[in-house]
């Protein structure tokens, strides 16, 4: 019976009776590839492959079958001019070895890795100056290398030297730590679910020691750096209130949905004028060059008689805002009686405000509010009504308000030889505006007994004043009364004029005339 040989490593395994007088030869070459197995062994590589001999595909009995594959420990050595393949043979063989590659590089390009194979399965790649621990499955045609710590699990392990890692290290425990330095004196701590944490206040540096971000406390953040930080972003969205405590400087244009707040005493201006709008503490705006509006703009009136709402145009620019009040109305008179007069005071004229005010000044809509006509007094309400209060809303400013004229008053003669005088009223005031005016205030009402102006007695008399005049709108006329007559006062006209006093004789009561209502133009100019 002849000899067999072991799959792996072409052991001869003597056949009983084979060998009588030689069998030491064959045990002794046994021995070798045993000492081997255990041993070191330096090879040359050169070109782009190379052959890694386990054993002979077909060993002879009693032939000796040393070959490099038998070493566990190889070194591979040589110039090369690109990466090696070492094929290791044959294919059914299977093999664990501890691979070095130290080879040189030949050319410019280097250095180059081996790629350790064995058939069309997977290969392990071994970067120049690295080791790897592999193992060979024998598997025949479609046999594979592994890397033996491709997947290496260990409960600890310390490092004296470096690490290099080629893909991913991962610490699968929750609040696993990463420590730096010889007292673990830096930690970076994961923090479940959330992210990582720099112990204490410890830097995150850049560059060199000026440069890092930290916390020197549990409720501030620093991020410095000695010349400047840079965010590149479409937006960058801060939450929060922004202290600049040196100067700001924005290359692009800057976009706010609420308030500027310049200190008391601060300018707006540029490089050249740096206080081209100044802000004293009063509020009080200082231009250091006149003001220019754009040439291209047009211009369109918007004419409140009524009460409504402004609508901020698309390319609205500025606005003037003209606000009337509306005029009081005129006094009237009841009936004197038998040689007496009455009369009425006209009613005064309503405030008028101008204002201009640019876009920033104003919301997308505003409160427009026109004071309705005021009517006169009459014999049962011998004092008229007072005018009523125009007023241009300005949301988070100050509205522009023109207020109603006052309503005329009654004055009533004793007859006889009685003379009594009754004094004007006042016309609205304003307020809110850059300019704003005053109503016109209206003059007295004269009423005269028929014994006072008339050595016959033959009649009373009595004089109205007219109604004070607005802004637009003037004011009604007054009335006389003579020889049992009476005669109602004049409507002023809308626009704040106030309506004229009524007079009467012995023929009875008069009513006053009705003040004229309120008006707000909007002369708003867009941008073409």
């Amino acid at each position: 019976m002849a000899s067999t040989f072991t799959t792996n490593f072409g052991f001869e395994e003597i056949a009983t009776g084979e060998q009588s007088g030689t069998w030491g030869k064959t045990t002794n070459f046994n021995l070798d590839i045993l000492d081997r197995i255990a041993s070191y062994k330096a090879v040359g590589l050169s070109g782009t492959t190379h052959t890694l001999t386990v054993r002979e595909a077909s060993p002879g009995q009693g032939t000796e079958n040393l070959q490099d594959g038998m070493y566990r420990v190889i070194k591979f050595t040589g110039a090369l001019g690109g990466n090696n393949t070492v094929t290791v043979a044959p294919n059914t063989s299977t093999a664990y070895f501890i691979f070095e590659n130290a080879t040189t590089d030949s050319g410019s390009s280097g250095p180059y890795s081996v790629i350790i194979s064995q058939g069309s399965g997977a290969n392990v790649t071994i970067e120049n100056g690295n080791n790897a621990i592999v193992y060979c499955d024998g598997a025949g045609s479609g046999a594979a290398v592994t890397n033996a710590l491709g997947d290496l699990q260990v409960s600890a392990l310390t490092v004296d030297g470096d690490a290099t890692i080629g893909d991913d290290l991962t610490l699968i425990s929750d609040a696993s730590v990463l420590g730096f330095g010889a007292n673990t004196d830096v930690t970076l701590t994961h923090v479940h679910d959330t992210g990582l944490l720099l112990n204490s206040t410890m830097q995150l540096q850049f560059s060199d020691a000026s440069q890092y971000i930290n916390a020197p406390s549990a409720t501030v953040l620093d991020i410095n750096a000695t010349d400047e930080i840079e965010i590149n972003a479409t937006l960058a969205d801060v939450n929060a209130n922004l202290d600049v405590s040196g100067t700001y400087q924005g290359g692009g244009t800057m976009t706010t949905g609420g308030n500027i707040v310049i200190p008391n005493a601060g300018n707006i201006g540029s490089a050249s004028d740096t206080d081209a709008i100044a802000i004293a503490s009063s509020g009080v705006v200082t231009f250091t060059q006149t003001p220019v509006f754009p040439t291209s703009a047009s211009a369109s009136v918007a004419v409140f008689t009524s009460s409504g709402t402004w609508t901020k145009p698309d390319n609205f620019l500025y606005a003037i805002i003209e606000v009337q009040g509306g005029g009081g109305g005129g006094g009237g008179t009841v009936n004197p009686g038998s040689d007496a007069a009455g009369t009425g005071t006209g009613g005064g004229g309503g405030g008028y405000a101008r204002k201009l005010l640019l876009a920033a000044a104003l919301g997308s809509t505003e409160t427009v509010t026109v004071g309705a006509a005021a009517s006169g007094g009459n014999g049962s309400a011998s004092t008229a009504t007072a005018g009523n209060a125009s007023t241009f809303a300005v949301a988070g400013g100050t509205d522009i308000v023109g207020n109603g004229g006052s309503g005329g008053s009654q004055n009533t003669s004793t007859g006889g030889s009685g003379v009594n005088v009754e004094a004007g009223v006042a016309g609205g005031s304003a307020t809110g505006g850059d300019i704003n005016i005053t109503g016109s205030a209206t003059g007295p009402s004269v009423s005269m007994g028929n014994d006072s102006w008339s050595a016959t007695g033959a009649q009373a008399l009595g004089f109205s004043s007219p109604g004070g005049s607005g802004f637009f709108g003037g004011g009604g006329g007054g009335s006389t009364a003579t020889e049992a007559a009476s005669v109602n006062g004049s409507d002023g006209t809308n626009g704040g004029g106030g309506g004229g006093g009524a007079a009467g004789d012995t023929g009875g009561a008069a009513t006053g005339g009705n003040g004229g209502a309120g008006l707000v133009i909007v002369t708003q100019y867009l941008s073409e």
